[in-house]
């Protein structure tokens, strides 16, 4: 008996000390804690699946049931919208979110521990804030079995402080205030008595601000400064400011979304960053369902600038912006991701048209377009025997994870464009 307890110990122990989860072969998993239920403990609250859904051919939304889960679901409408095509396996998460930030999201198959959209490139994701996943698959169905990663940032406090993208915003923070002094749309360096150096039009960070931090916070603190765009995109500065030690030397906030694009800057008190996954997270079964085609999209145009968002589309988020001139000189790729060089001003205004399309993270569908002339009412684009879409035109699509954007320059006279139809088309 004594011998038998004596084991049992040895065995705890050496699971403790050398037992590796089989997940964390693949380095993407970064070694993250994980829990085999759908709750796991962060400090003194916890992170878990409020519910689970997938959408059926016949409009039906099939819900996984069990202890702790919710029959009440977001997005019901959408995921009924899109059956017909597009199989959505919906995943809602529960924390509090005053105190818990996602600020990533990664899924993958459980049984290779294989990111989703490298098992099959008609697999995709994206993460709706502040708390859904919508997992897709587009002419497939998502697999039964999955790993929700999530990296999220703790707060000690739920305080954000609020400035505009502009020289002469100021906030209030505690001991004191925050300023922006001087802005900058495409870094290339910084010296304190000279400035912002000359810009870089190939810069990876499209907007920098120097802010006067007037500050006392009772240190030492790790401050988070965040962009946020008119798109809802987020991106952190990094690495974060340490109070008070930077506070006479801070050096520039940067970040990677345009300055045009910028609709705020928030601070806050930085707490950890952590990150977890959900092992096998079971979701309703496979159906074995047919697919159509996803539907295509007619947009008007009246040879001015149109923008919106393509909501046939939806659940998957598409917005799209058409307007006369070419701003694209150069299209560059780069780790961690791929960018388009624009020009200060459009150009070329009587004889192109610039067609950008954005989609979220991960999202498995790319895009043919077909053009429709004022004066003769046909169509032209798709056919291999019609004219071709343009004799001048780049695209691109940032590695997997950066989401997808796919920018056109047409070579048709804004006068002469009656309609641009998208023709959405599986990766």
């Amino acid at each position: 008996m004594i011998a038998t307890a004596v084991m049992a110990v040895g065995l705890g122990i050496w699971k403790a000390v050398s037992y590796r989860h089989p997940a964390h072969a693949n380095v993407l998993y970064e070694r993250a804690p994980y829990s085999s239920s759908r709750e796991m403990a962060v400090g003194q609250h916890a992170v878990g699946i409020k519910s689970i859904a997938r959408n059926r051919s016949d409009g039906s939304i099939d819900l996984l049931k069990g202890k702790g889960l919710s029959a009440s679901i977001p997005f019901a409408d959408q995921l009924k919208g899109c059956a017909k095509w597009l199989d959505v396996v919906q995943i809602e998460l529960e924390f509090p979110v005053d105190y818990i930030e996602i600020t990533e999201v990664r899924i993958f198959d459980h049984k290779t521990r294989t990111l989703i959209p490298k098992v099959d490139n008609r697999l995709g994701y994206q993460f709706v804030k502040p708390n859904v996943i919508q997992i897709f698959g587009v002419g497939k169905e998502v697999p039964q079995e999955l790993d929700i990663w999530l990296r999220y940032a703790k707060f000690p406090d739920d305080q954000v402080y609020i400035l505009q993208p502009q020289v002469g915003s100021k906030v209030n923070v505690p001991g004191g205030s925050v300023e922006i002094v001087e802005v900058n749309g495409r870094f290339s360096g910084y010296i304190a008595k000279q400035g912002f150096l000359p810009a870089r039009p190939d810069s990876l960070f499209r907007g920098s601000f120097v802010l006067d931090w007037q500050a006392a916070w009772r240190g030492p603190v790790w401050i988070d400064v965040c962009a946020e765009s008119v798109y809802g995109d987020r991106d952190y500065n990094s690495p974060p400011l340490r109070l008070p030690q930077d506070i006479q030397h801070a050096p520039p906030v940067q970040f990677r979304i345009p300055l045009e694009n910028i609709a705020q800057l928030e601070i806050r008190n930085r707490g950890a960053r952590e990150r977890l996954f959900f092992d096998g997270c079971q979701v309703p079964d496979v159906s074995g369902r047919p697919f159509d085609s996803p539907p295509k999209i007619k947009i008007d145009y009246d040879g001015t600038h149109v923008e919106g968002q393509l909501k046939e589309l939806l659940p998957i988020d598409v917005d799209y912006r058409i307007r006369p001139g070419n701003r694209i000189v150069t299209f560059e790729f780069g780790d961690p991701t791929a960018w388009v060089s624009p020009l200060d001003q459009f150009i070329e205004l009587d004889a192109t048209v610039s067609l950008y399309l954005r989609t979220g993270d991960h999202v498995p569908l790319a895009f043919d377009h077909r053009l429709q002339a004022v004066d003769t009412g046909k169509w032209s684009g798709l056919n291999p025997n019609e004219m071709p879409l343009a004799k001048r035109a780049g695209s691109y699509f940032p590695r997997a994870g950066k989401g997808g954007r796919s920018v056109k320059v047409l070579e048709r006279r804004p006068n002469n464009l009656k309609a641009i139809e998208i023709v959405p088309r599986r990766m």
